[in-house]
């Protein structure tokens, strides 16, 4: 196999020509498994390539060996074509290119590999398009709410947020993933627009750019599945992760970092702590002690010396600070979705680590156990200088593997220029050397000092990010710093550019920072002076500008010392509550302005009690103000998917289930319960009403789950839709309520049959102007459904469109003579006119109660137009031929009665026959029509008539002519 592998390594070698990345895997490549590595990048790597092909797991290697992309096995021999036995299997290979940077090449149809300029990822949107009118705005509503559907291979970043691009857009960006309760608005971008087409894009947790939709038109409710653009997806400039900072500054203590206009930078004058700049405003945002500045999307990470070197992170706007790792690292370099660095352990110079960007006070994993510093990541290899090894120069792989020496020297301050390929370093006699990243041509660089002549001893140096120049410090000239260019000889002459001694030397925007003790400069550009020396040479002026604090015009009249928690802490780990801390405090300033103001919290807080809070003091950034907070620690809420409730009819009891369905078995999503837990059970979301709990205990089968059983007056209402679960955990406050929705299933069990409409009678009187009224009436026909006992409710509904009982009445048996006939019911339900004029769209709405239970609301009922007040005390008496009418006030006539009038009608027929349902009296205050007889003040007689028995005597009472009161008597 080792003879094998060696012929491998001769093949490469003699086939060394140009191999530009092509349609195919390029000409010469080494495919190992699922990479492929190109001609230049094995040259330049030969060393760590070795490494990486002695000790490969897998059995076969290949070898491209024509333009075509034709590859030859190397361990079985012979062509192989796309579809035979042995060849390639992978679906992406990840093809490295000269300068380290991936490609993917993804496998064809036809088993071609391809490179794909084009790569696309998948996922699902979710949208909803709310047209607004005829004004031509609308309303987008997008999601993207499952992030298991979404696709982004082969890049290895992970999409974590979302923006939208539109003619109308803002800057928003949103999560990405399963809307959690009462978060809607951090998921959800709502859009409002003129124009419906839209590019979406999806970005890293810290907000770096992964991939772009193309144009898409957002059609209303749908859900659709577009397909995205990979950012950098092109060969020629594949993405591979974005480093922080530049490498050299790295490995000068990371003092300063450039993101597009603004530049971040640790002050020494003032404590180390980060401020910004864009060369007109200048603000500090930290007060941490920070070094090894990375600068990624919308985060800082930096390692804080203010806390034990632990590594930190805050938003480039100075809110979201956070400790990511609790290690004691040093030379931090942010690359892909790592974080990658030395650990120390109290111990000094440490193993090379690496945590996630995501992490949350964790510790790294190891990637070697070398006493490592100086590192350089470089896509997936990682430069550095092993201590353990007298300081010899090393690689190795991001995931621990083909670790390698490529230098014997003793080195510091290493540095890569990947724009020529070459790893440049000080040995411990300060003289300055290259190599390749194989660590071959190793050669040193003679570099002399132009004033003088002598050879430079080097103690600290940095290389542009070209590679043109390299800026030094000479111990032969007290550490002052010099700068030469960087050429193919191995003798340049360095200049001096600066008259002070610098510490470390930070280059950014083609301008140097240096530091010298407690201070940082900028190092100006020498400037020729107009005198000459003796020997008629030029004489150079050197100068800086020092980084000074920025002075505040305004000072702090009065702010809140004691600051409010964004909401109280949910859950026990008392280690990760910093989303719960307010980024800012209110400030009154010395002009009377009222501000809010940075604060920076010790994320390392004291324990009040056992859980029960938190303390934590802060520092008002720029201004050194202490604040305190005491954070209470809530319980963790229930989720709503954990709790079932049946809601039984009336007073029968009512269930609430927590981690099981009814039926016993578990619910697919369960509530973290904890031995001791109280589940409560409110009836509104204020938490006013308790109607039960119950104490978390284990079940037979060593489950957590919990019964509360709902009785007598703590039965849910029949026409409840949910209840307020919440959890109060040991030394914890009570959690927040979950609204718990009923579910239809289990809503009403043993629900009474209402009353059926064509049995309800509604007797509506009005009211006079004068407010004179009298009940109106709600009659139940007899029937069989209605039985003893039980109860009718008339409920309105009020302009709140809630229901409002206005009248309840009972079932009572009516007689029948057939003594086996079943027993019906009939029920009355006065009512006051001003009830059901209190209704707000005119219809009453009737149940039935059992002992247990009420039935639903019936179908309202329209309330109909309201008849004559009921006429009292109305009697006829007499013989047929000489009839008396007796109606209350008949007899009383006076002049005061001069508008009222009585008149009668009579119908003739037997009983039931012919007559005139009672809500069809005449209308009250409306003209009485023809048909009807006055009857004499003087003579109140109904004369003339021969009446039988059976008819029936109509009489209203008139106001003006109007009808005022009615009222209907049989004649027997």
């Amino acid at each position: 196999m080792k003879k094998t592998k060696a012929f491998v390594a001769s093949i490469v070698l003699a086939t060394m020509l140009s191999s530009s990345v092509s349609a195919a895997l390029p000409y010469g490549a080494i495919v190992i498994g699922n990479k492929s590595y190109s001609v230049e990048y094995i040259t330049n790597n030969a060393k760590q390539f070795n490494d990486i092909l002695n000790n490969s797991s897998y059995k076969d290697l290949y070898y491209v060996k024509d333009s075509s992309g034709t590859i030859t096995s190397l361990f079985n021999g012979g062509d192989l074509k796309p579809g035979d036995s042995g060849y390639v299997s992978e679906d992406i290979i990840t093809h490295y290119v000269s300068n380290g940077k991936q490609v993917p090449y993804k496998k064809q149809s036809n088993g071609d590999y391809l490179a794909d300029s084009n790569l696309t990822v998948k996922l699902e949107i979710s949208s909803k398009v709310t047209k607004l009118g005829n004004s031509g705005l609308m309303l987008m509503s997008i999601t993207i709410p499952d992030k298991d559907k979404m696709d982004l291979s082969p890049s290895s970043l992970k999409g974590e947020h979302f923006k939208v691009i539109n003619k109308n857009n803002s800057d928003l960006v949103k999560k990405i993933g399963k809307i959690p309760q009462g978060q809607e608005d951090d998921y959800t971008i709502n859009l409002l627009t003129t124009d419906p087409k839209v590019r979406i894009q999806i970005l890293t947790s810290d907000k770096s750019p992964i991939a772009t939709t193309e144009t898409v038109e957002l059609k209303e409710g749908i859900t659709t599945v577009q397909f995205f653009n990979l950012e950098n997806s092109n060969p020629e400039n594949a993405y591979n992760g974005k480093n922080g900072n530049g490498l050299g500054n790295l490995n000068n203590n990371g003092l300063i970092a450039q993101d597009g206009g603004w530049k971040y930078y640790s002050h020494s004058a003032d404590g180390g702590g980060i401020y910004r700049t864009n060369d007109v405003i200048s603000e500090k945002i930290c007060e941490d002690n920070a070094k090894f500045i990375n600068v990624v999307g919308d985060y800082i990470y930096y390692v804080n010396y203010s806390d034990g070197q632990k590594i930190y992170k805050i938003k480039k706007d100075g809110t979201g600070r956070r400790i990511v790792s609790t290690d004691q690292a040093s030379y931090l370099t942010v690359s892909g979705e790592h974080i990658y660095y030395t650990y120390h352990s109290g111990r000094g110079v440490g193993n090379i680590r690496k945590v996630s960007k995501n992490a949350n006070k964790s510790t790294g994993i190891n990637i070697t156990n070398d006493e490592a510093e100086y590192l350089i990541v470089s896509g997936d290899i990682i430069y550095f200088v092993n201590k353990n090894e007298g300081n010899s120069i090393y690689s190795v792989h991001t995931d621990g593997t083909y670790r390698s020496k490529i230098s014997s020297d003793r080195a510091k301050f290493i540095t890569l220029s990947e724009a020529k390929g070459k790893i440049y370093y000080i040995t411990d006699s300060g003289q300055l050397k290259a190599m390749n990243k194989s660590g071959s041509n190793s050669a040193p660089i003679s570099v002399t000092n132009g004033s003088t002549g002598n050879n430079a001893i080097i103690t600290a140096m940095n290389v542009t990010d070209n590679g043109n120049y390299i800026y030094y410090t000479d111990a032969s000239d007290g550490n002052k710093i010099y700068r030469a260019p960087l050429t193919d000889y191995f003798r340049v002459t360095g200049e001096k550019y600066s008259n002070d001694y610098a510490n470390f030397i930070n280059i950014v925007d083609d301008k140097i920072y240096y530091t010298k003790g407690n201070n940082m400069s900028i190092a100006n550009e020498p400037q020729i002076s107009p005198n000459r020396d003796p020997y008629g040479r030029a004489i150079y002026t050197y100068s800086s500008t020092p980084l000074a604090k920025p002075k505040r015009d305004l000072k702090i009249i009065s702010y809140d010392k004691i600051a409010t928690p964004k909401k109280d802490a949910i859950g026990a780990d008392i280690n990760n509550l910093e989303e719960y801390l307010p980024d800012k405090v209110t400030a009154v300033m010395s002009d009377n302005s009222v501000r809010e103001l940075l604060v920076n919290w010790d994320l390392n807080p004291k324990n009040n009690g056992k859980g029960g809070a938190a303390s934590y003091t802060g520092v008002i950034v720029g201004y050194g103000a202490k604040v305190t907070l005491v954070l209470s620690m809530a319980s963790e809420a229930i989720p709503s998917e954990s709790v079932r409730v049946v809601n039984n009819a009336g007073l029968a009891e009512d269930k609430i289930f927590v981690n099981i369905e009814k039926d016993g078995t578990r619910t697919p999503i369960q509530a973290n319960l904890q031995i001791g837990d109280v589940i409560k059970v409110y009836r509104d979301k204020n938490m006013t009403q308790l109607l039960g709990q119950e104490v978390v205990f284990p079940s037979i089968d060593d489950k957590l789950n919990v019964t509360i059983i709902l009785r007598k007056d703590k039965t849910l209402p029949d026409d409840a839709t949910a209840v307020y679960v919440t959890r109060t955990s040991q030394n914890m406050i009570e959690s927040a309520p979950t609204v718990c929705t009923i579910k239809p299933e289990d809503d009403l069990i043993g629900v009474p049959d209402g009353i059926d409409k064509s049995l309800i009678k509604i007797i509506k009187y009005g009211i006079m102007q004068d407010g004179y009224t009298v009940n109106s009436k709600v009659k139940i026909m007899p029937n069989t459904t209605l039985k003893p006992g039980d109860g009718v409710n008339v409920y309105i509904k009020d302009n709140n469109q809630r229901y409002e009982r206005i009248g309840y009445g009972i079932g009572t048996p009516v007689y029948d003579s057939d003594i086996w006939a079943d027993i019906k019911c009939e029920a009355t339900i006065d009512l006051s006119a001003q009830s059901l004029a209190n209704s707000s769209d005119g219809r009453l709405y009737i149940t039935r109660s059992t002992q247990l239970a009420e039935s639903k609301d019936s179908t309202g009922i329209e309330i109909p137009q309201g008849i004559a007040l009921p006429l009292e005390g109305l009697d006829v008496i007499g013989d047929p031929n000489d009839l008396t009418v007796i109606a209350e006030g008949l007899n009383s006539f006076n002049e005061e009665y001069d508008n009222y009038e009585y008149k009668y009608k009579i119908v003739r027929g037997g009983v039931g026959s012919n007559r005139i349902p009672e809500e069809e009296l005449p209308v009250l205050g409306s003209s009485v029509a023809d048909g009807w007889t006055t009857i004499d003040k003087e003579n109140p007689r109904i004369t003339g008539e021969n009446l039988r028995s059976g008819d029936i005597v109509y009489v209203v009472n008139t106001y003006n002519g109007k009808a005022f009161k009615a009222g209907y008597v049989n004649y027997r």
